[in-house]
C-alpha cells in the first residue's frame, strides 16, 4: 500500500492531506503554521517518517488561464526542495481549490484545500 501526503503550500500556512491508494480518499490532516522553511521541512519529515508516506503530491498554483503567478515559481522552488527527501514529489493543479473549501465555510481551509488537490490527484492516477 502506497500512502500520499497532499500539500496546499503556502509561505505563511501548509495544508496537509493523507490518502492511501487503495482507499483512494484523502482526508484533511494538519495545517503547519511555521514561516521558516528549514522548521516547515523539519516538520513534514516528521510526519513523512511517521504516517510512512511513500509520495508527495503539491498543489501548483496557476492562474485561470494557466499562465504561472508570483507564487507559481515560489512553489516550484518548495517542490525541488522536497525532493532531498528521495521519495516521489509530484505537483498537480490547485486551481480552485481554496474557493472550493472557502465555500464550505471553512475558516482554516489549507487542509481541505490540500485534501482536495490530493484527491483530484488520486482520481487521475489511481482509478
Amino acid at each position: 500500500m502506497k500512502k500520499l501526503l497532499g500539500i496546499d503550500y503556502g509561505t505563511v500556512k501548509i495544508g496537509l492531506a493523507i490518502a492511501d491508494d487503495q482507499m483512494k480518499m484523502a482526508v484533511p490532516y494538519k495545517i503547519i503554521k511555521e514561516a521558516d522553511l528549514q522548521q516547515q521541512l523539519v516538520l513534514i519529515k516528521k510526519i513523512i517518517d511517521s504516517e510512512d508516506i511513500n509520495e508527495i503530491v503539491v498543489g501548483l498554483p496557476k492562474k485561470l488561464n494557466n499562465d504561472a503567478t508570483e507564487q507559481t515559481a515560489i512553489t516550484e522552488r518548495f517542490i525541488e526542495t522536497l525532493k532531498s527527501f528521495d521519495l516521489p514529489v509530484y505537483d498537480a493543479d490547485e486551481r480552485l481549490t481554496s474557493q472550493a473549501a472557502q465555500q464550505q465555510g471553512i475558516v482554516e481551509d489549507d487542509a481541505v484545500a490540500a485534501m482536495y488537490i490530493l484527491q483530484s490527484y488520486l482520481d487521475r492516477h489511481y482509478v
